[in-house]
């Protein structure tokens, strides 16, 4: 698919940089951590979807907790589906270092619906903009409607507080440029969740595992990174539904450090569907996230933006997240 291109290029045109010999070899200043983003389609509402990974490590012995929030809104419809609701994406992350270049990492995560009432927010960015409403004038606000008959997959008001997927997640990220003193920051990260939510009708139970790899090309105080990720997917599941078995995934993005306490961030991200024959449903995510981070001593906060790259289909109309890190080296 033309996504899985471009995110083999950015990478291939990282790597290249590692072939420009030590004489040209710059140790930048800006090697940003990563956001604490993922994708919100709709089909990873009940899949594990990676968080990107640092693109260096650092020190023995260092450790990080993170925490945040993500409000997802959804409205899209076509012949063989409607979606209309809100979702909460909860994760807490603990990262530790026991030995140079090697990372590891738990993490518990929820996703649910939820009715924050960003409706009307919705059909106001559209009206400003001049974007069309899409039949969204004629609907309930704030509802919970999340209908695909073909595949008895019916969600209303009655599954409000339903939650879509609960998933413990564990992984380890290897730190392979710094170990063989390549030119550029590139990390290697494996991991695998498990999924316990008993209302997450078709992947109760199942097991996934994959692989991400992340590289930076920073300059001064800004820097470009990339990243590409392959998960396959547990096969149990509790109702015949045509799902894919394996997701790839791809983000490039920027990062610009303006202020030493302040950065901003632009990414792209690009996720392969998860079901099949799902009409538009079955279409790649495409997502754009805006995000702003303040380091405070030992704190950063961020503040992020989730926004469609093309029509809504598998992703959201728009979202907005928050998170917060304690680390103590920082």
């Amino acid at each position: 698919m033309n996504f899985r291109l471009i995110s083999i290029s950015i990478l291939v045109i990282l790597l290249n940089s590692i072939a420009r010999g030590e004489e040209n070899r710059v140790i930048a200043e800006y090697v940003p951590e990563p956001l604490l983003l993922r994708s919100e389609a709709i089909g990873q509402l009940f899949r594990s979807s990676p968080v990107m990974q640092r693109f260096r490590l650092g020190k023995v012995g260092d450790w990080r907790v993170m925490g945040g929030r993500i409000y997802s809104n959804f409205w899209g419809h076509d012949k063989r589906y409607i979606v209309d609701a809100e979702t909460r994406d909860d994760q807490l992350r603990a990262y530790y270092q026991p030995w140079d270049h090697i990372e590891v990492y738990g993490a518990a995560s929820e996703r649910a619906f939820t009715r924050m009432g960003t409706d009307g927010m919705a059909i106001g960015f559209h009206n400003i903009f001049g974007l069309p409403q899409d039949g969204r004038l004629d609907a309930p606000r704030d509802n919970v409607r999340m209908s695909i008959p073909d595949y008895d997959m019916n969600y209303s008001l009655a599954q409000k507080n339903d939650v879509l997927s609960r998933q413990f997640e564990a992984g380890m990220v290897w730190d392979f440029a710094s170990q063989y003193n390549l030119n550029l920051p590139m990390t290697l990260a494996v991991y695998a969740s498990h999924e316990t939510a008993g209302k997450n009708p078709y992947f109760t139970g199942a097991t996934d595992g994959g692989a991400r790899l992340s590289a930076a090309l920073p300059y001064r105080d800004f820097s470009l990174y990339g990243t590409l990720s392959l998960t396959v997917f547990g096969r149990r599941q509790e109702l015949a539904l045509p799902t894919y078995h394996e997701q790839w995934g791809g983000i490039a993005g920027g990062a610009y450090r303006f202020e030493p306490n302040h950065e901003a961030f632009l990414q792209f991200l690009v996720y392969q569907p998860l079901f099949q024959k799902m009409g538009q449903l079955s279409r790649s995510s495409y997502e754009v996230h805006l995000a702003y981070r303040y380091k405070w001593d030992q704190v950063s906060f961020e503040l992020g933006l989730v926004e469609n790259v093309f029509w809504v289909y598998n992703s959201p109309d728009w979202g907005l997240s928050a998170g917060l890190t304690y680390h103590p080296n920082f």
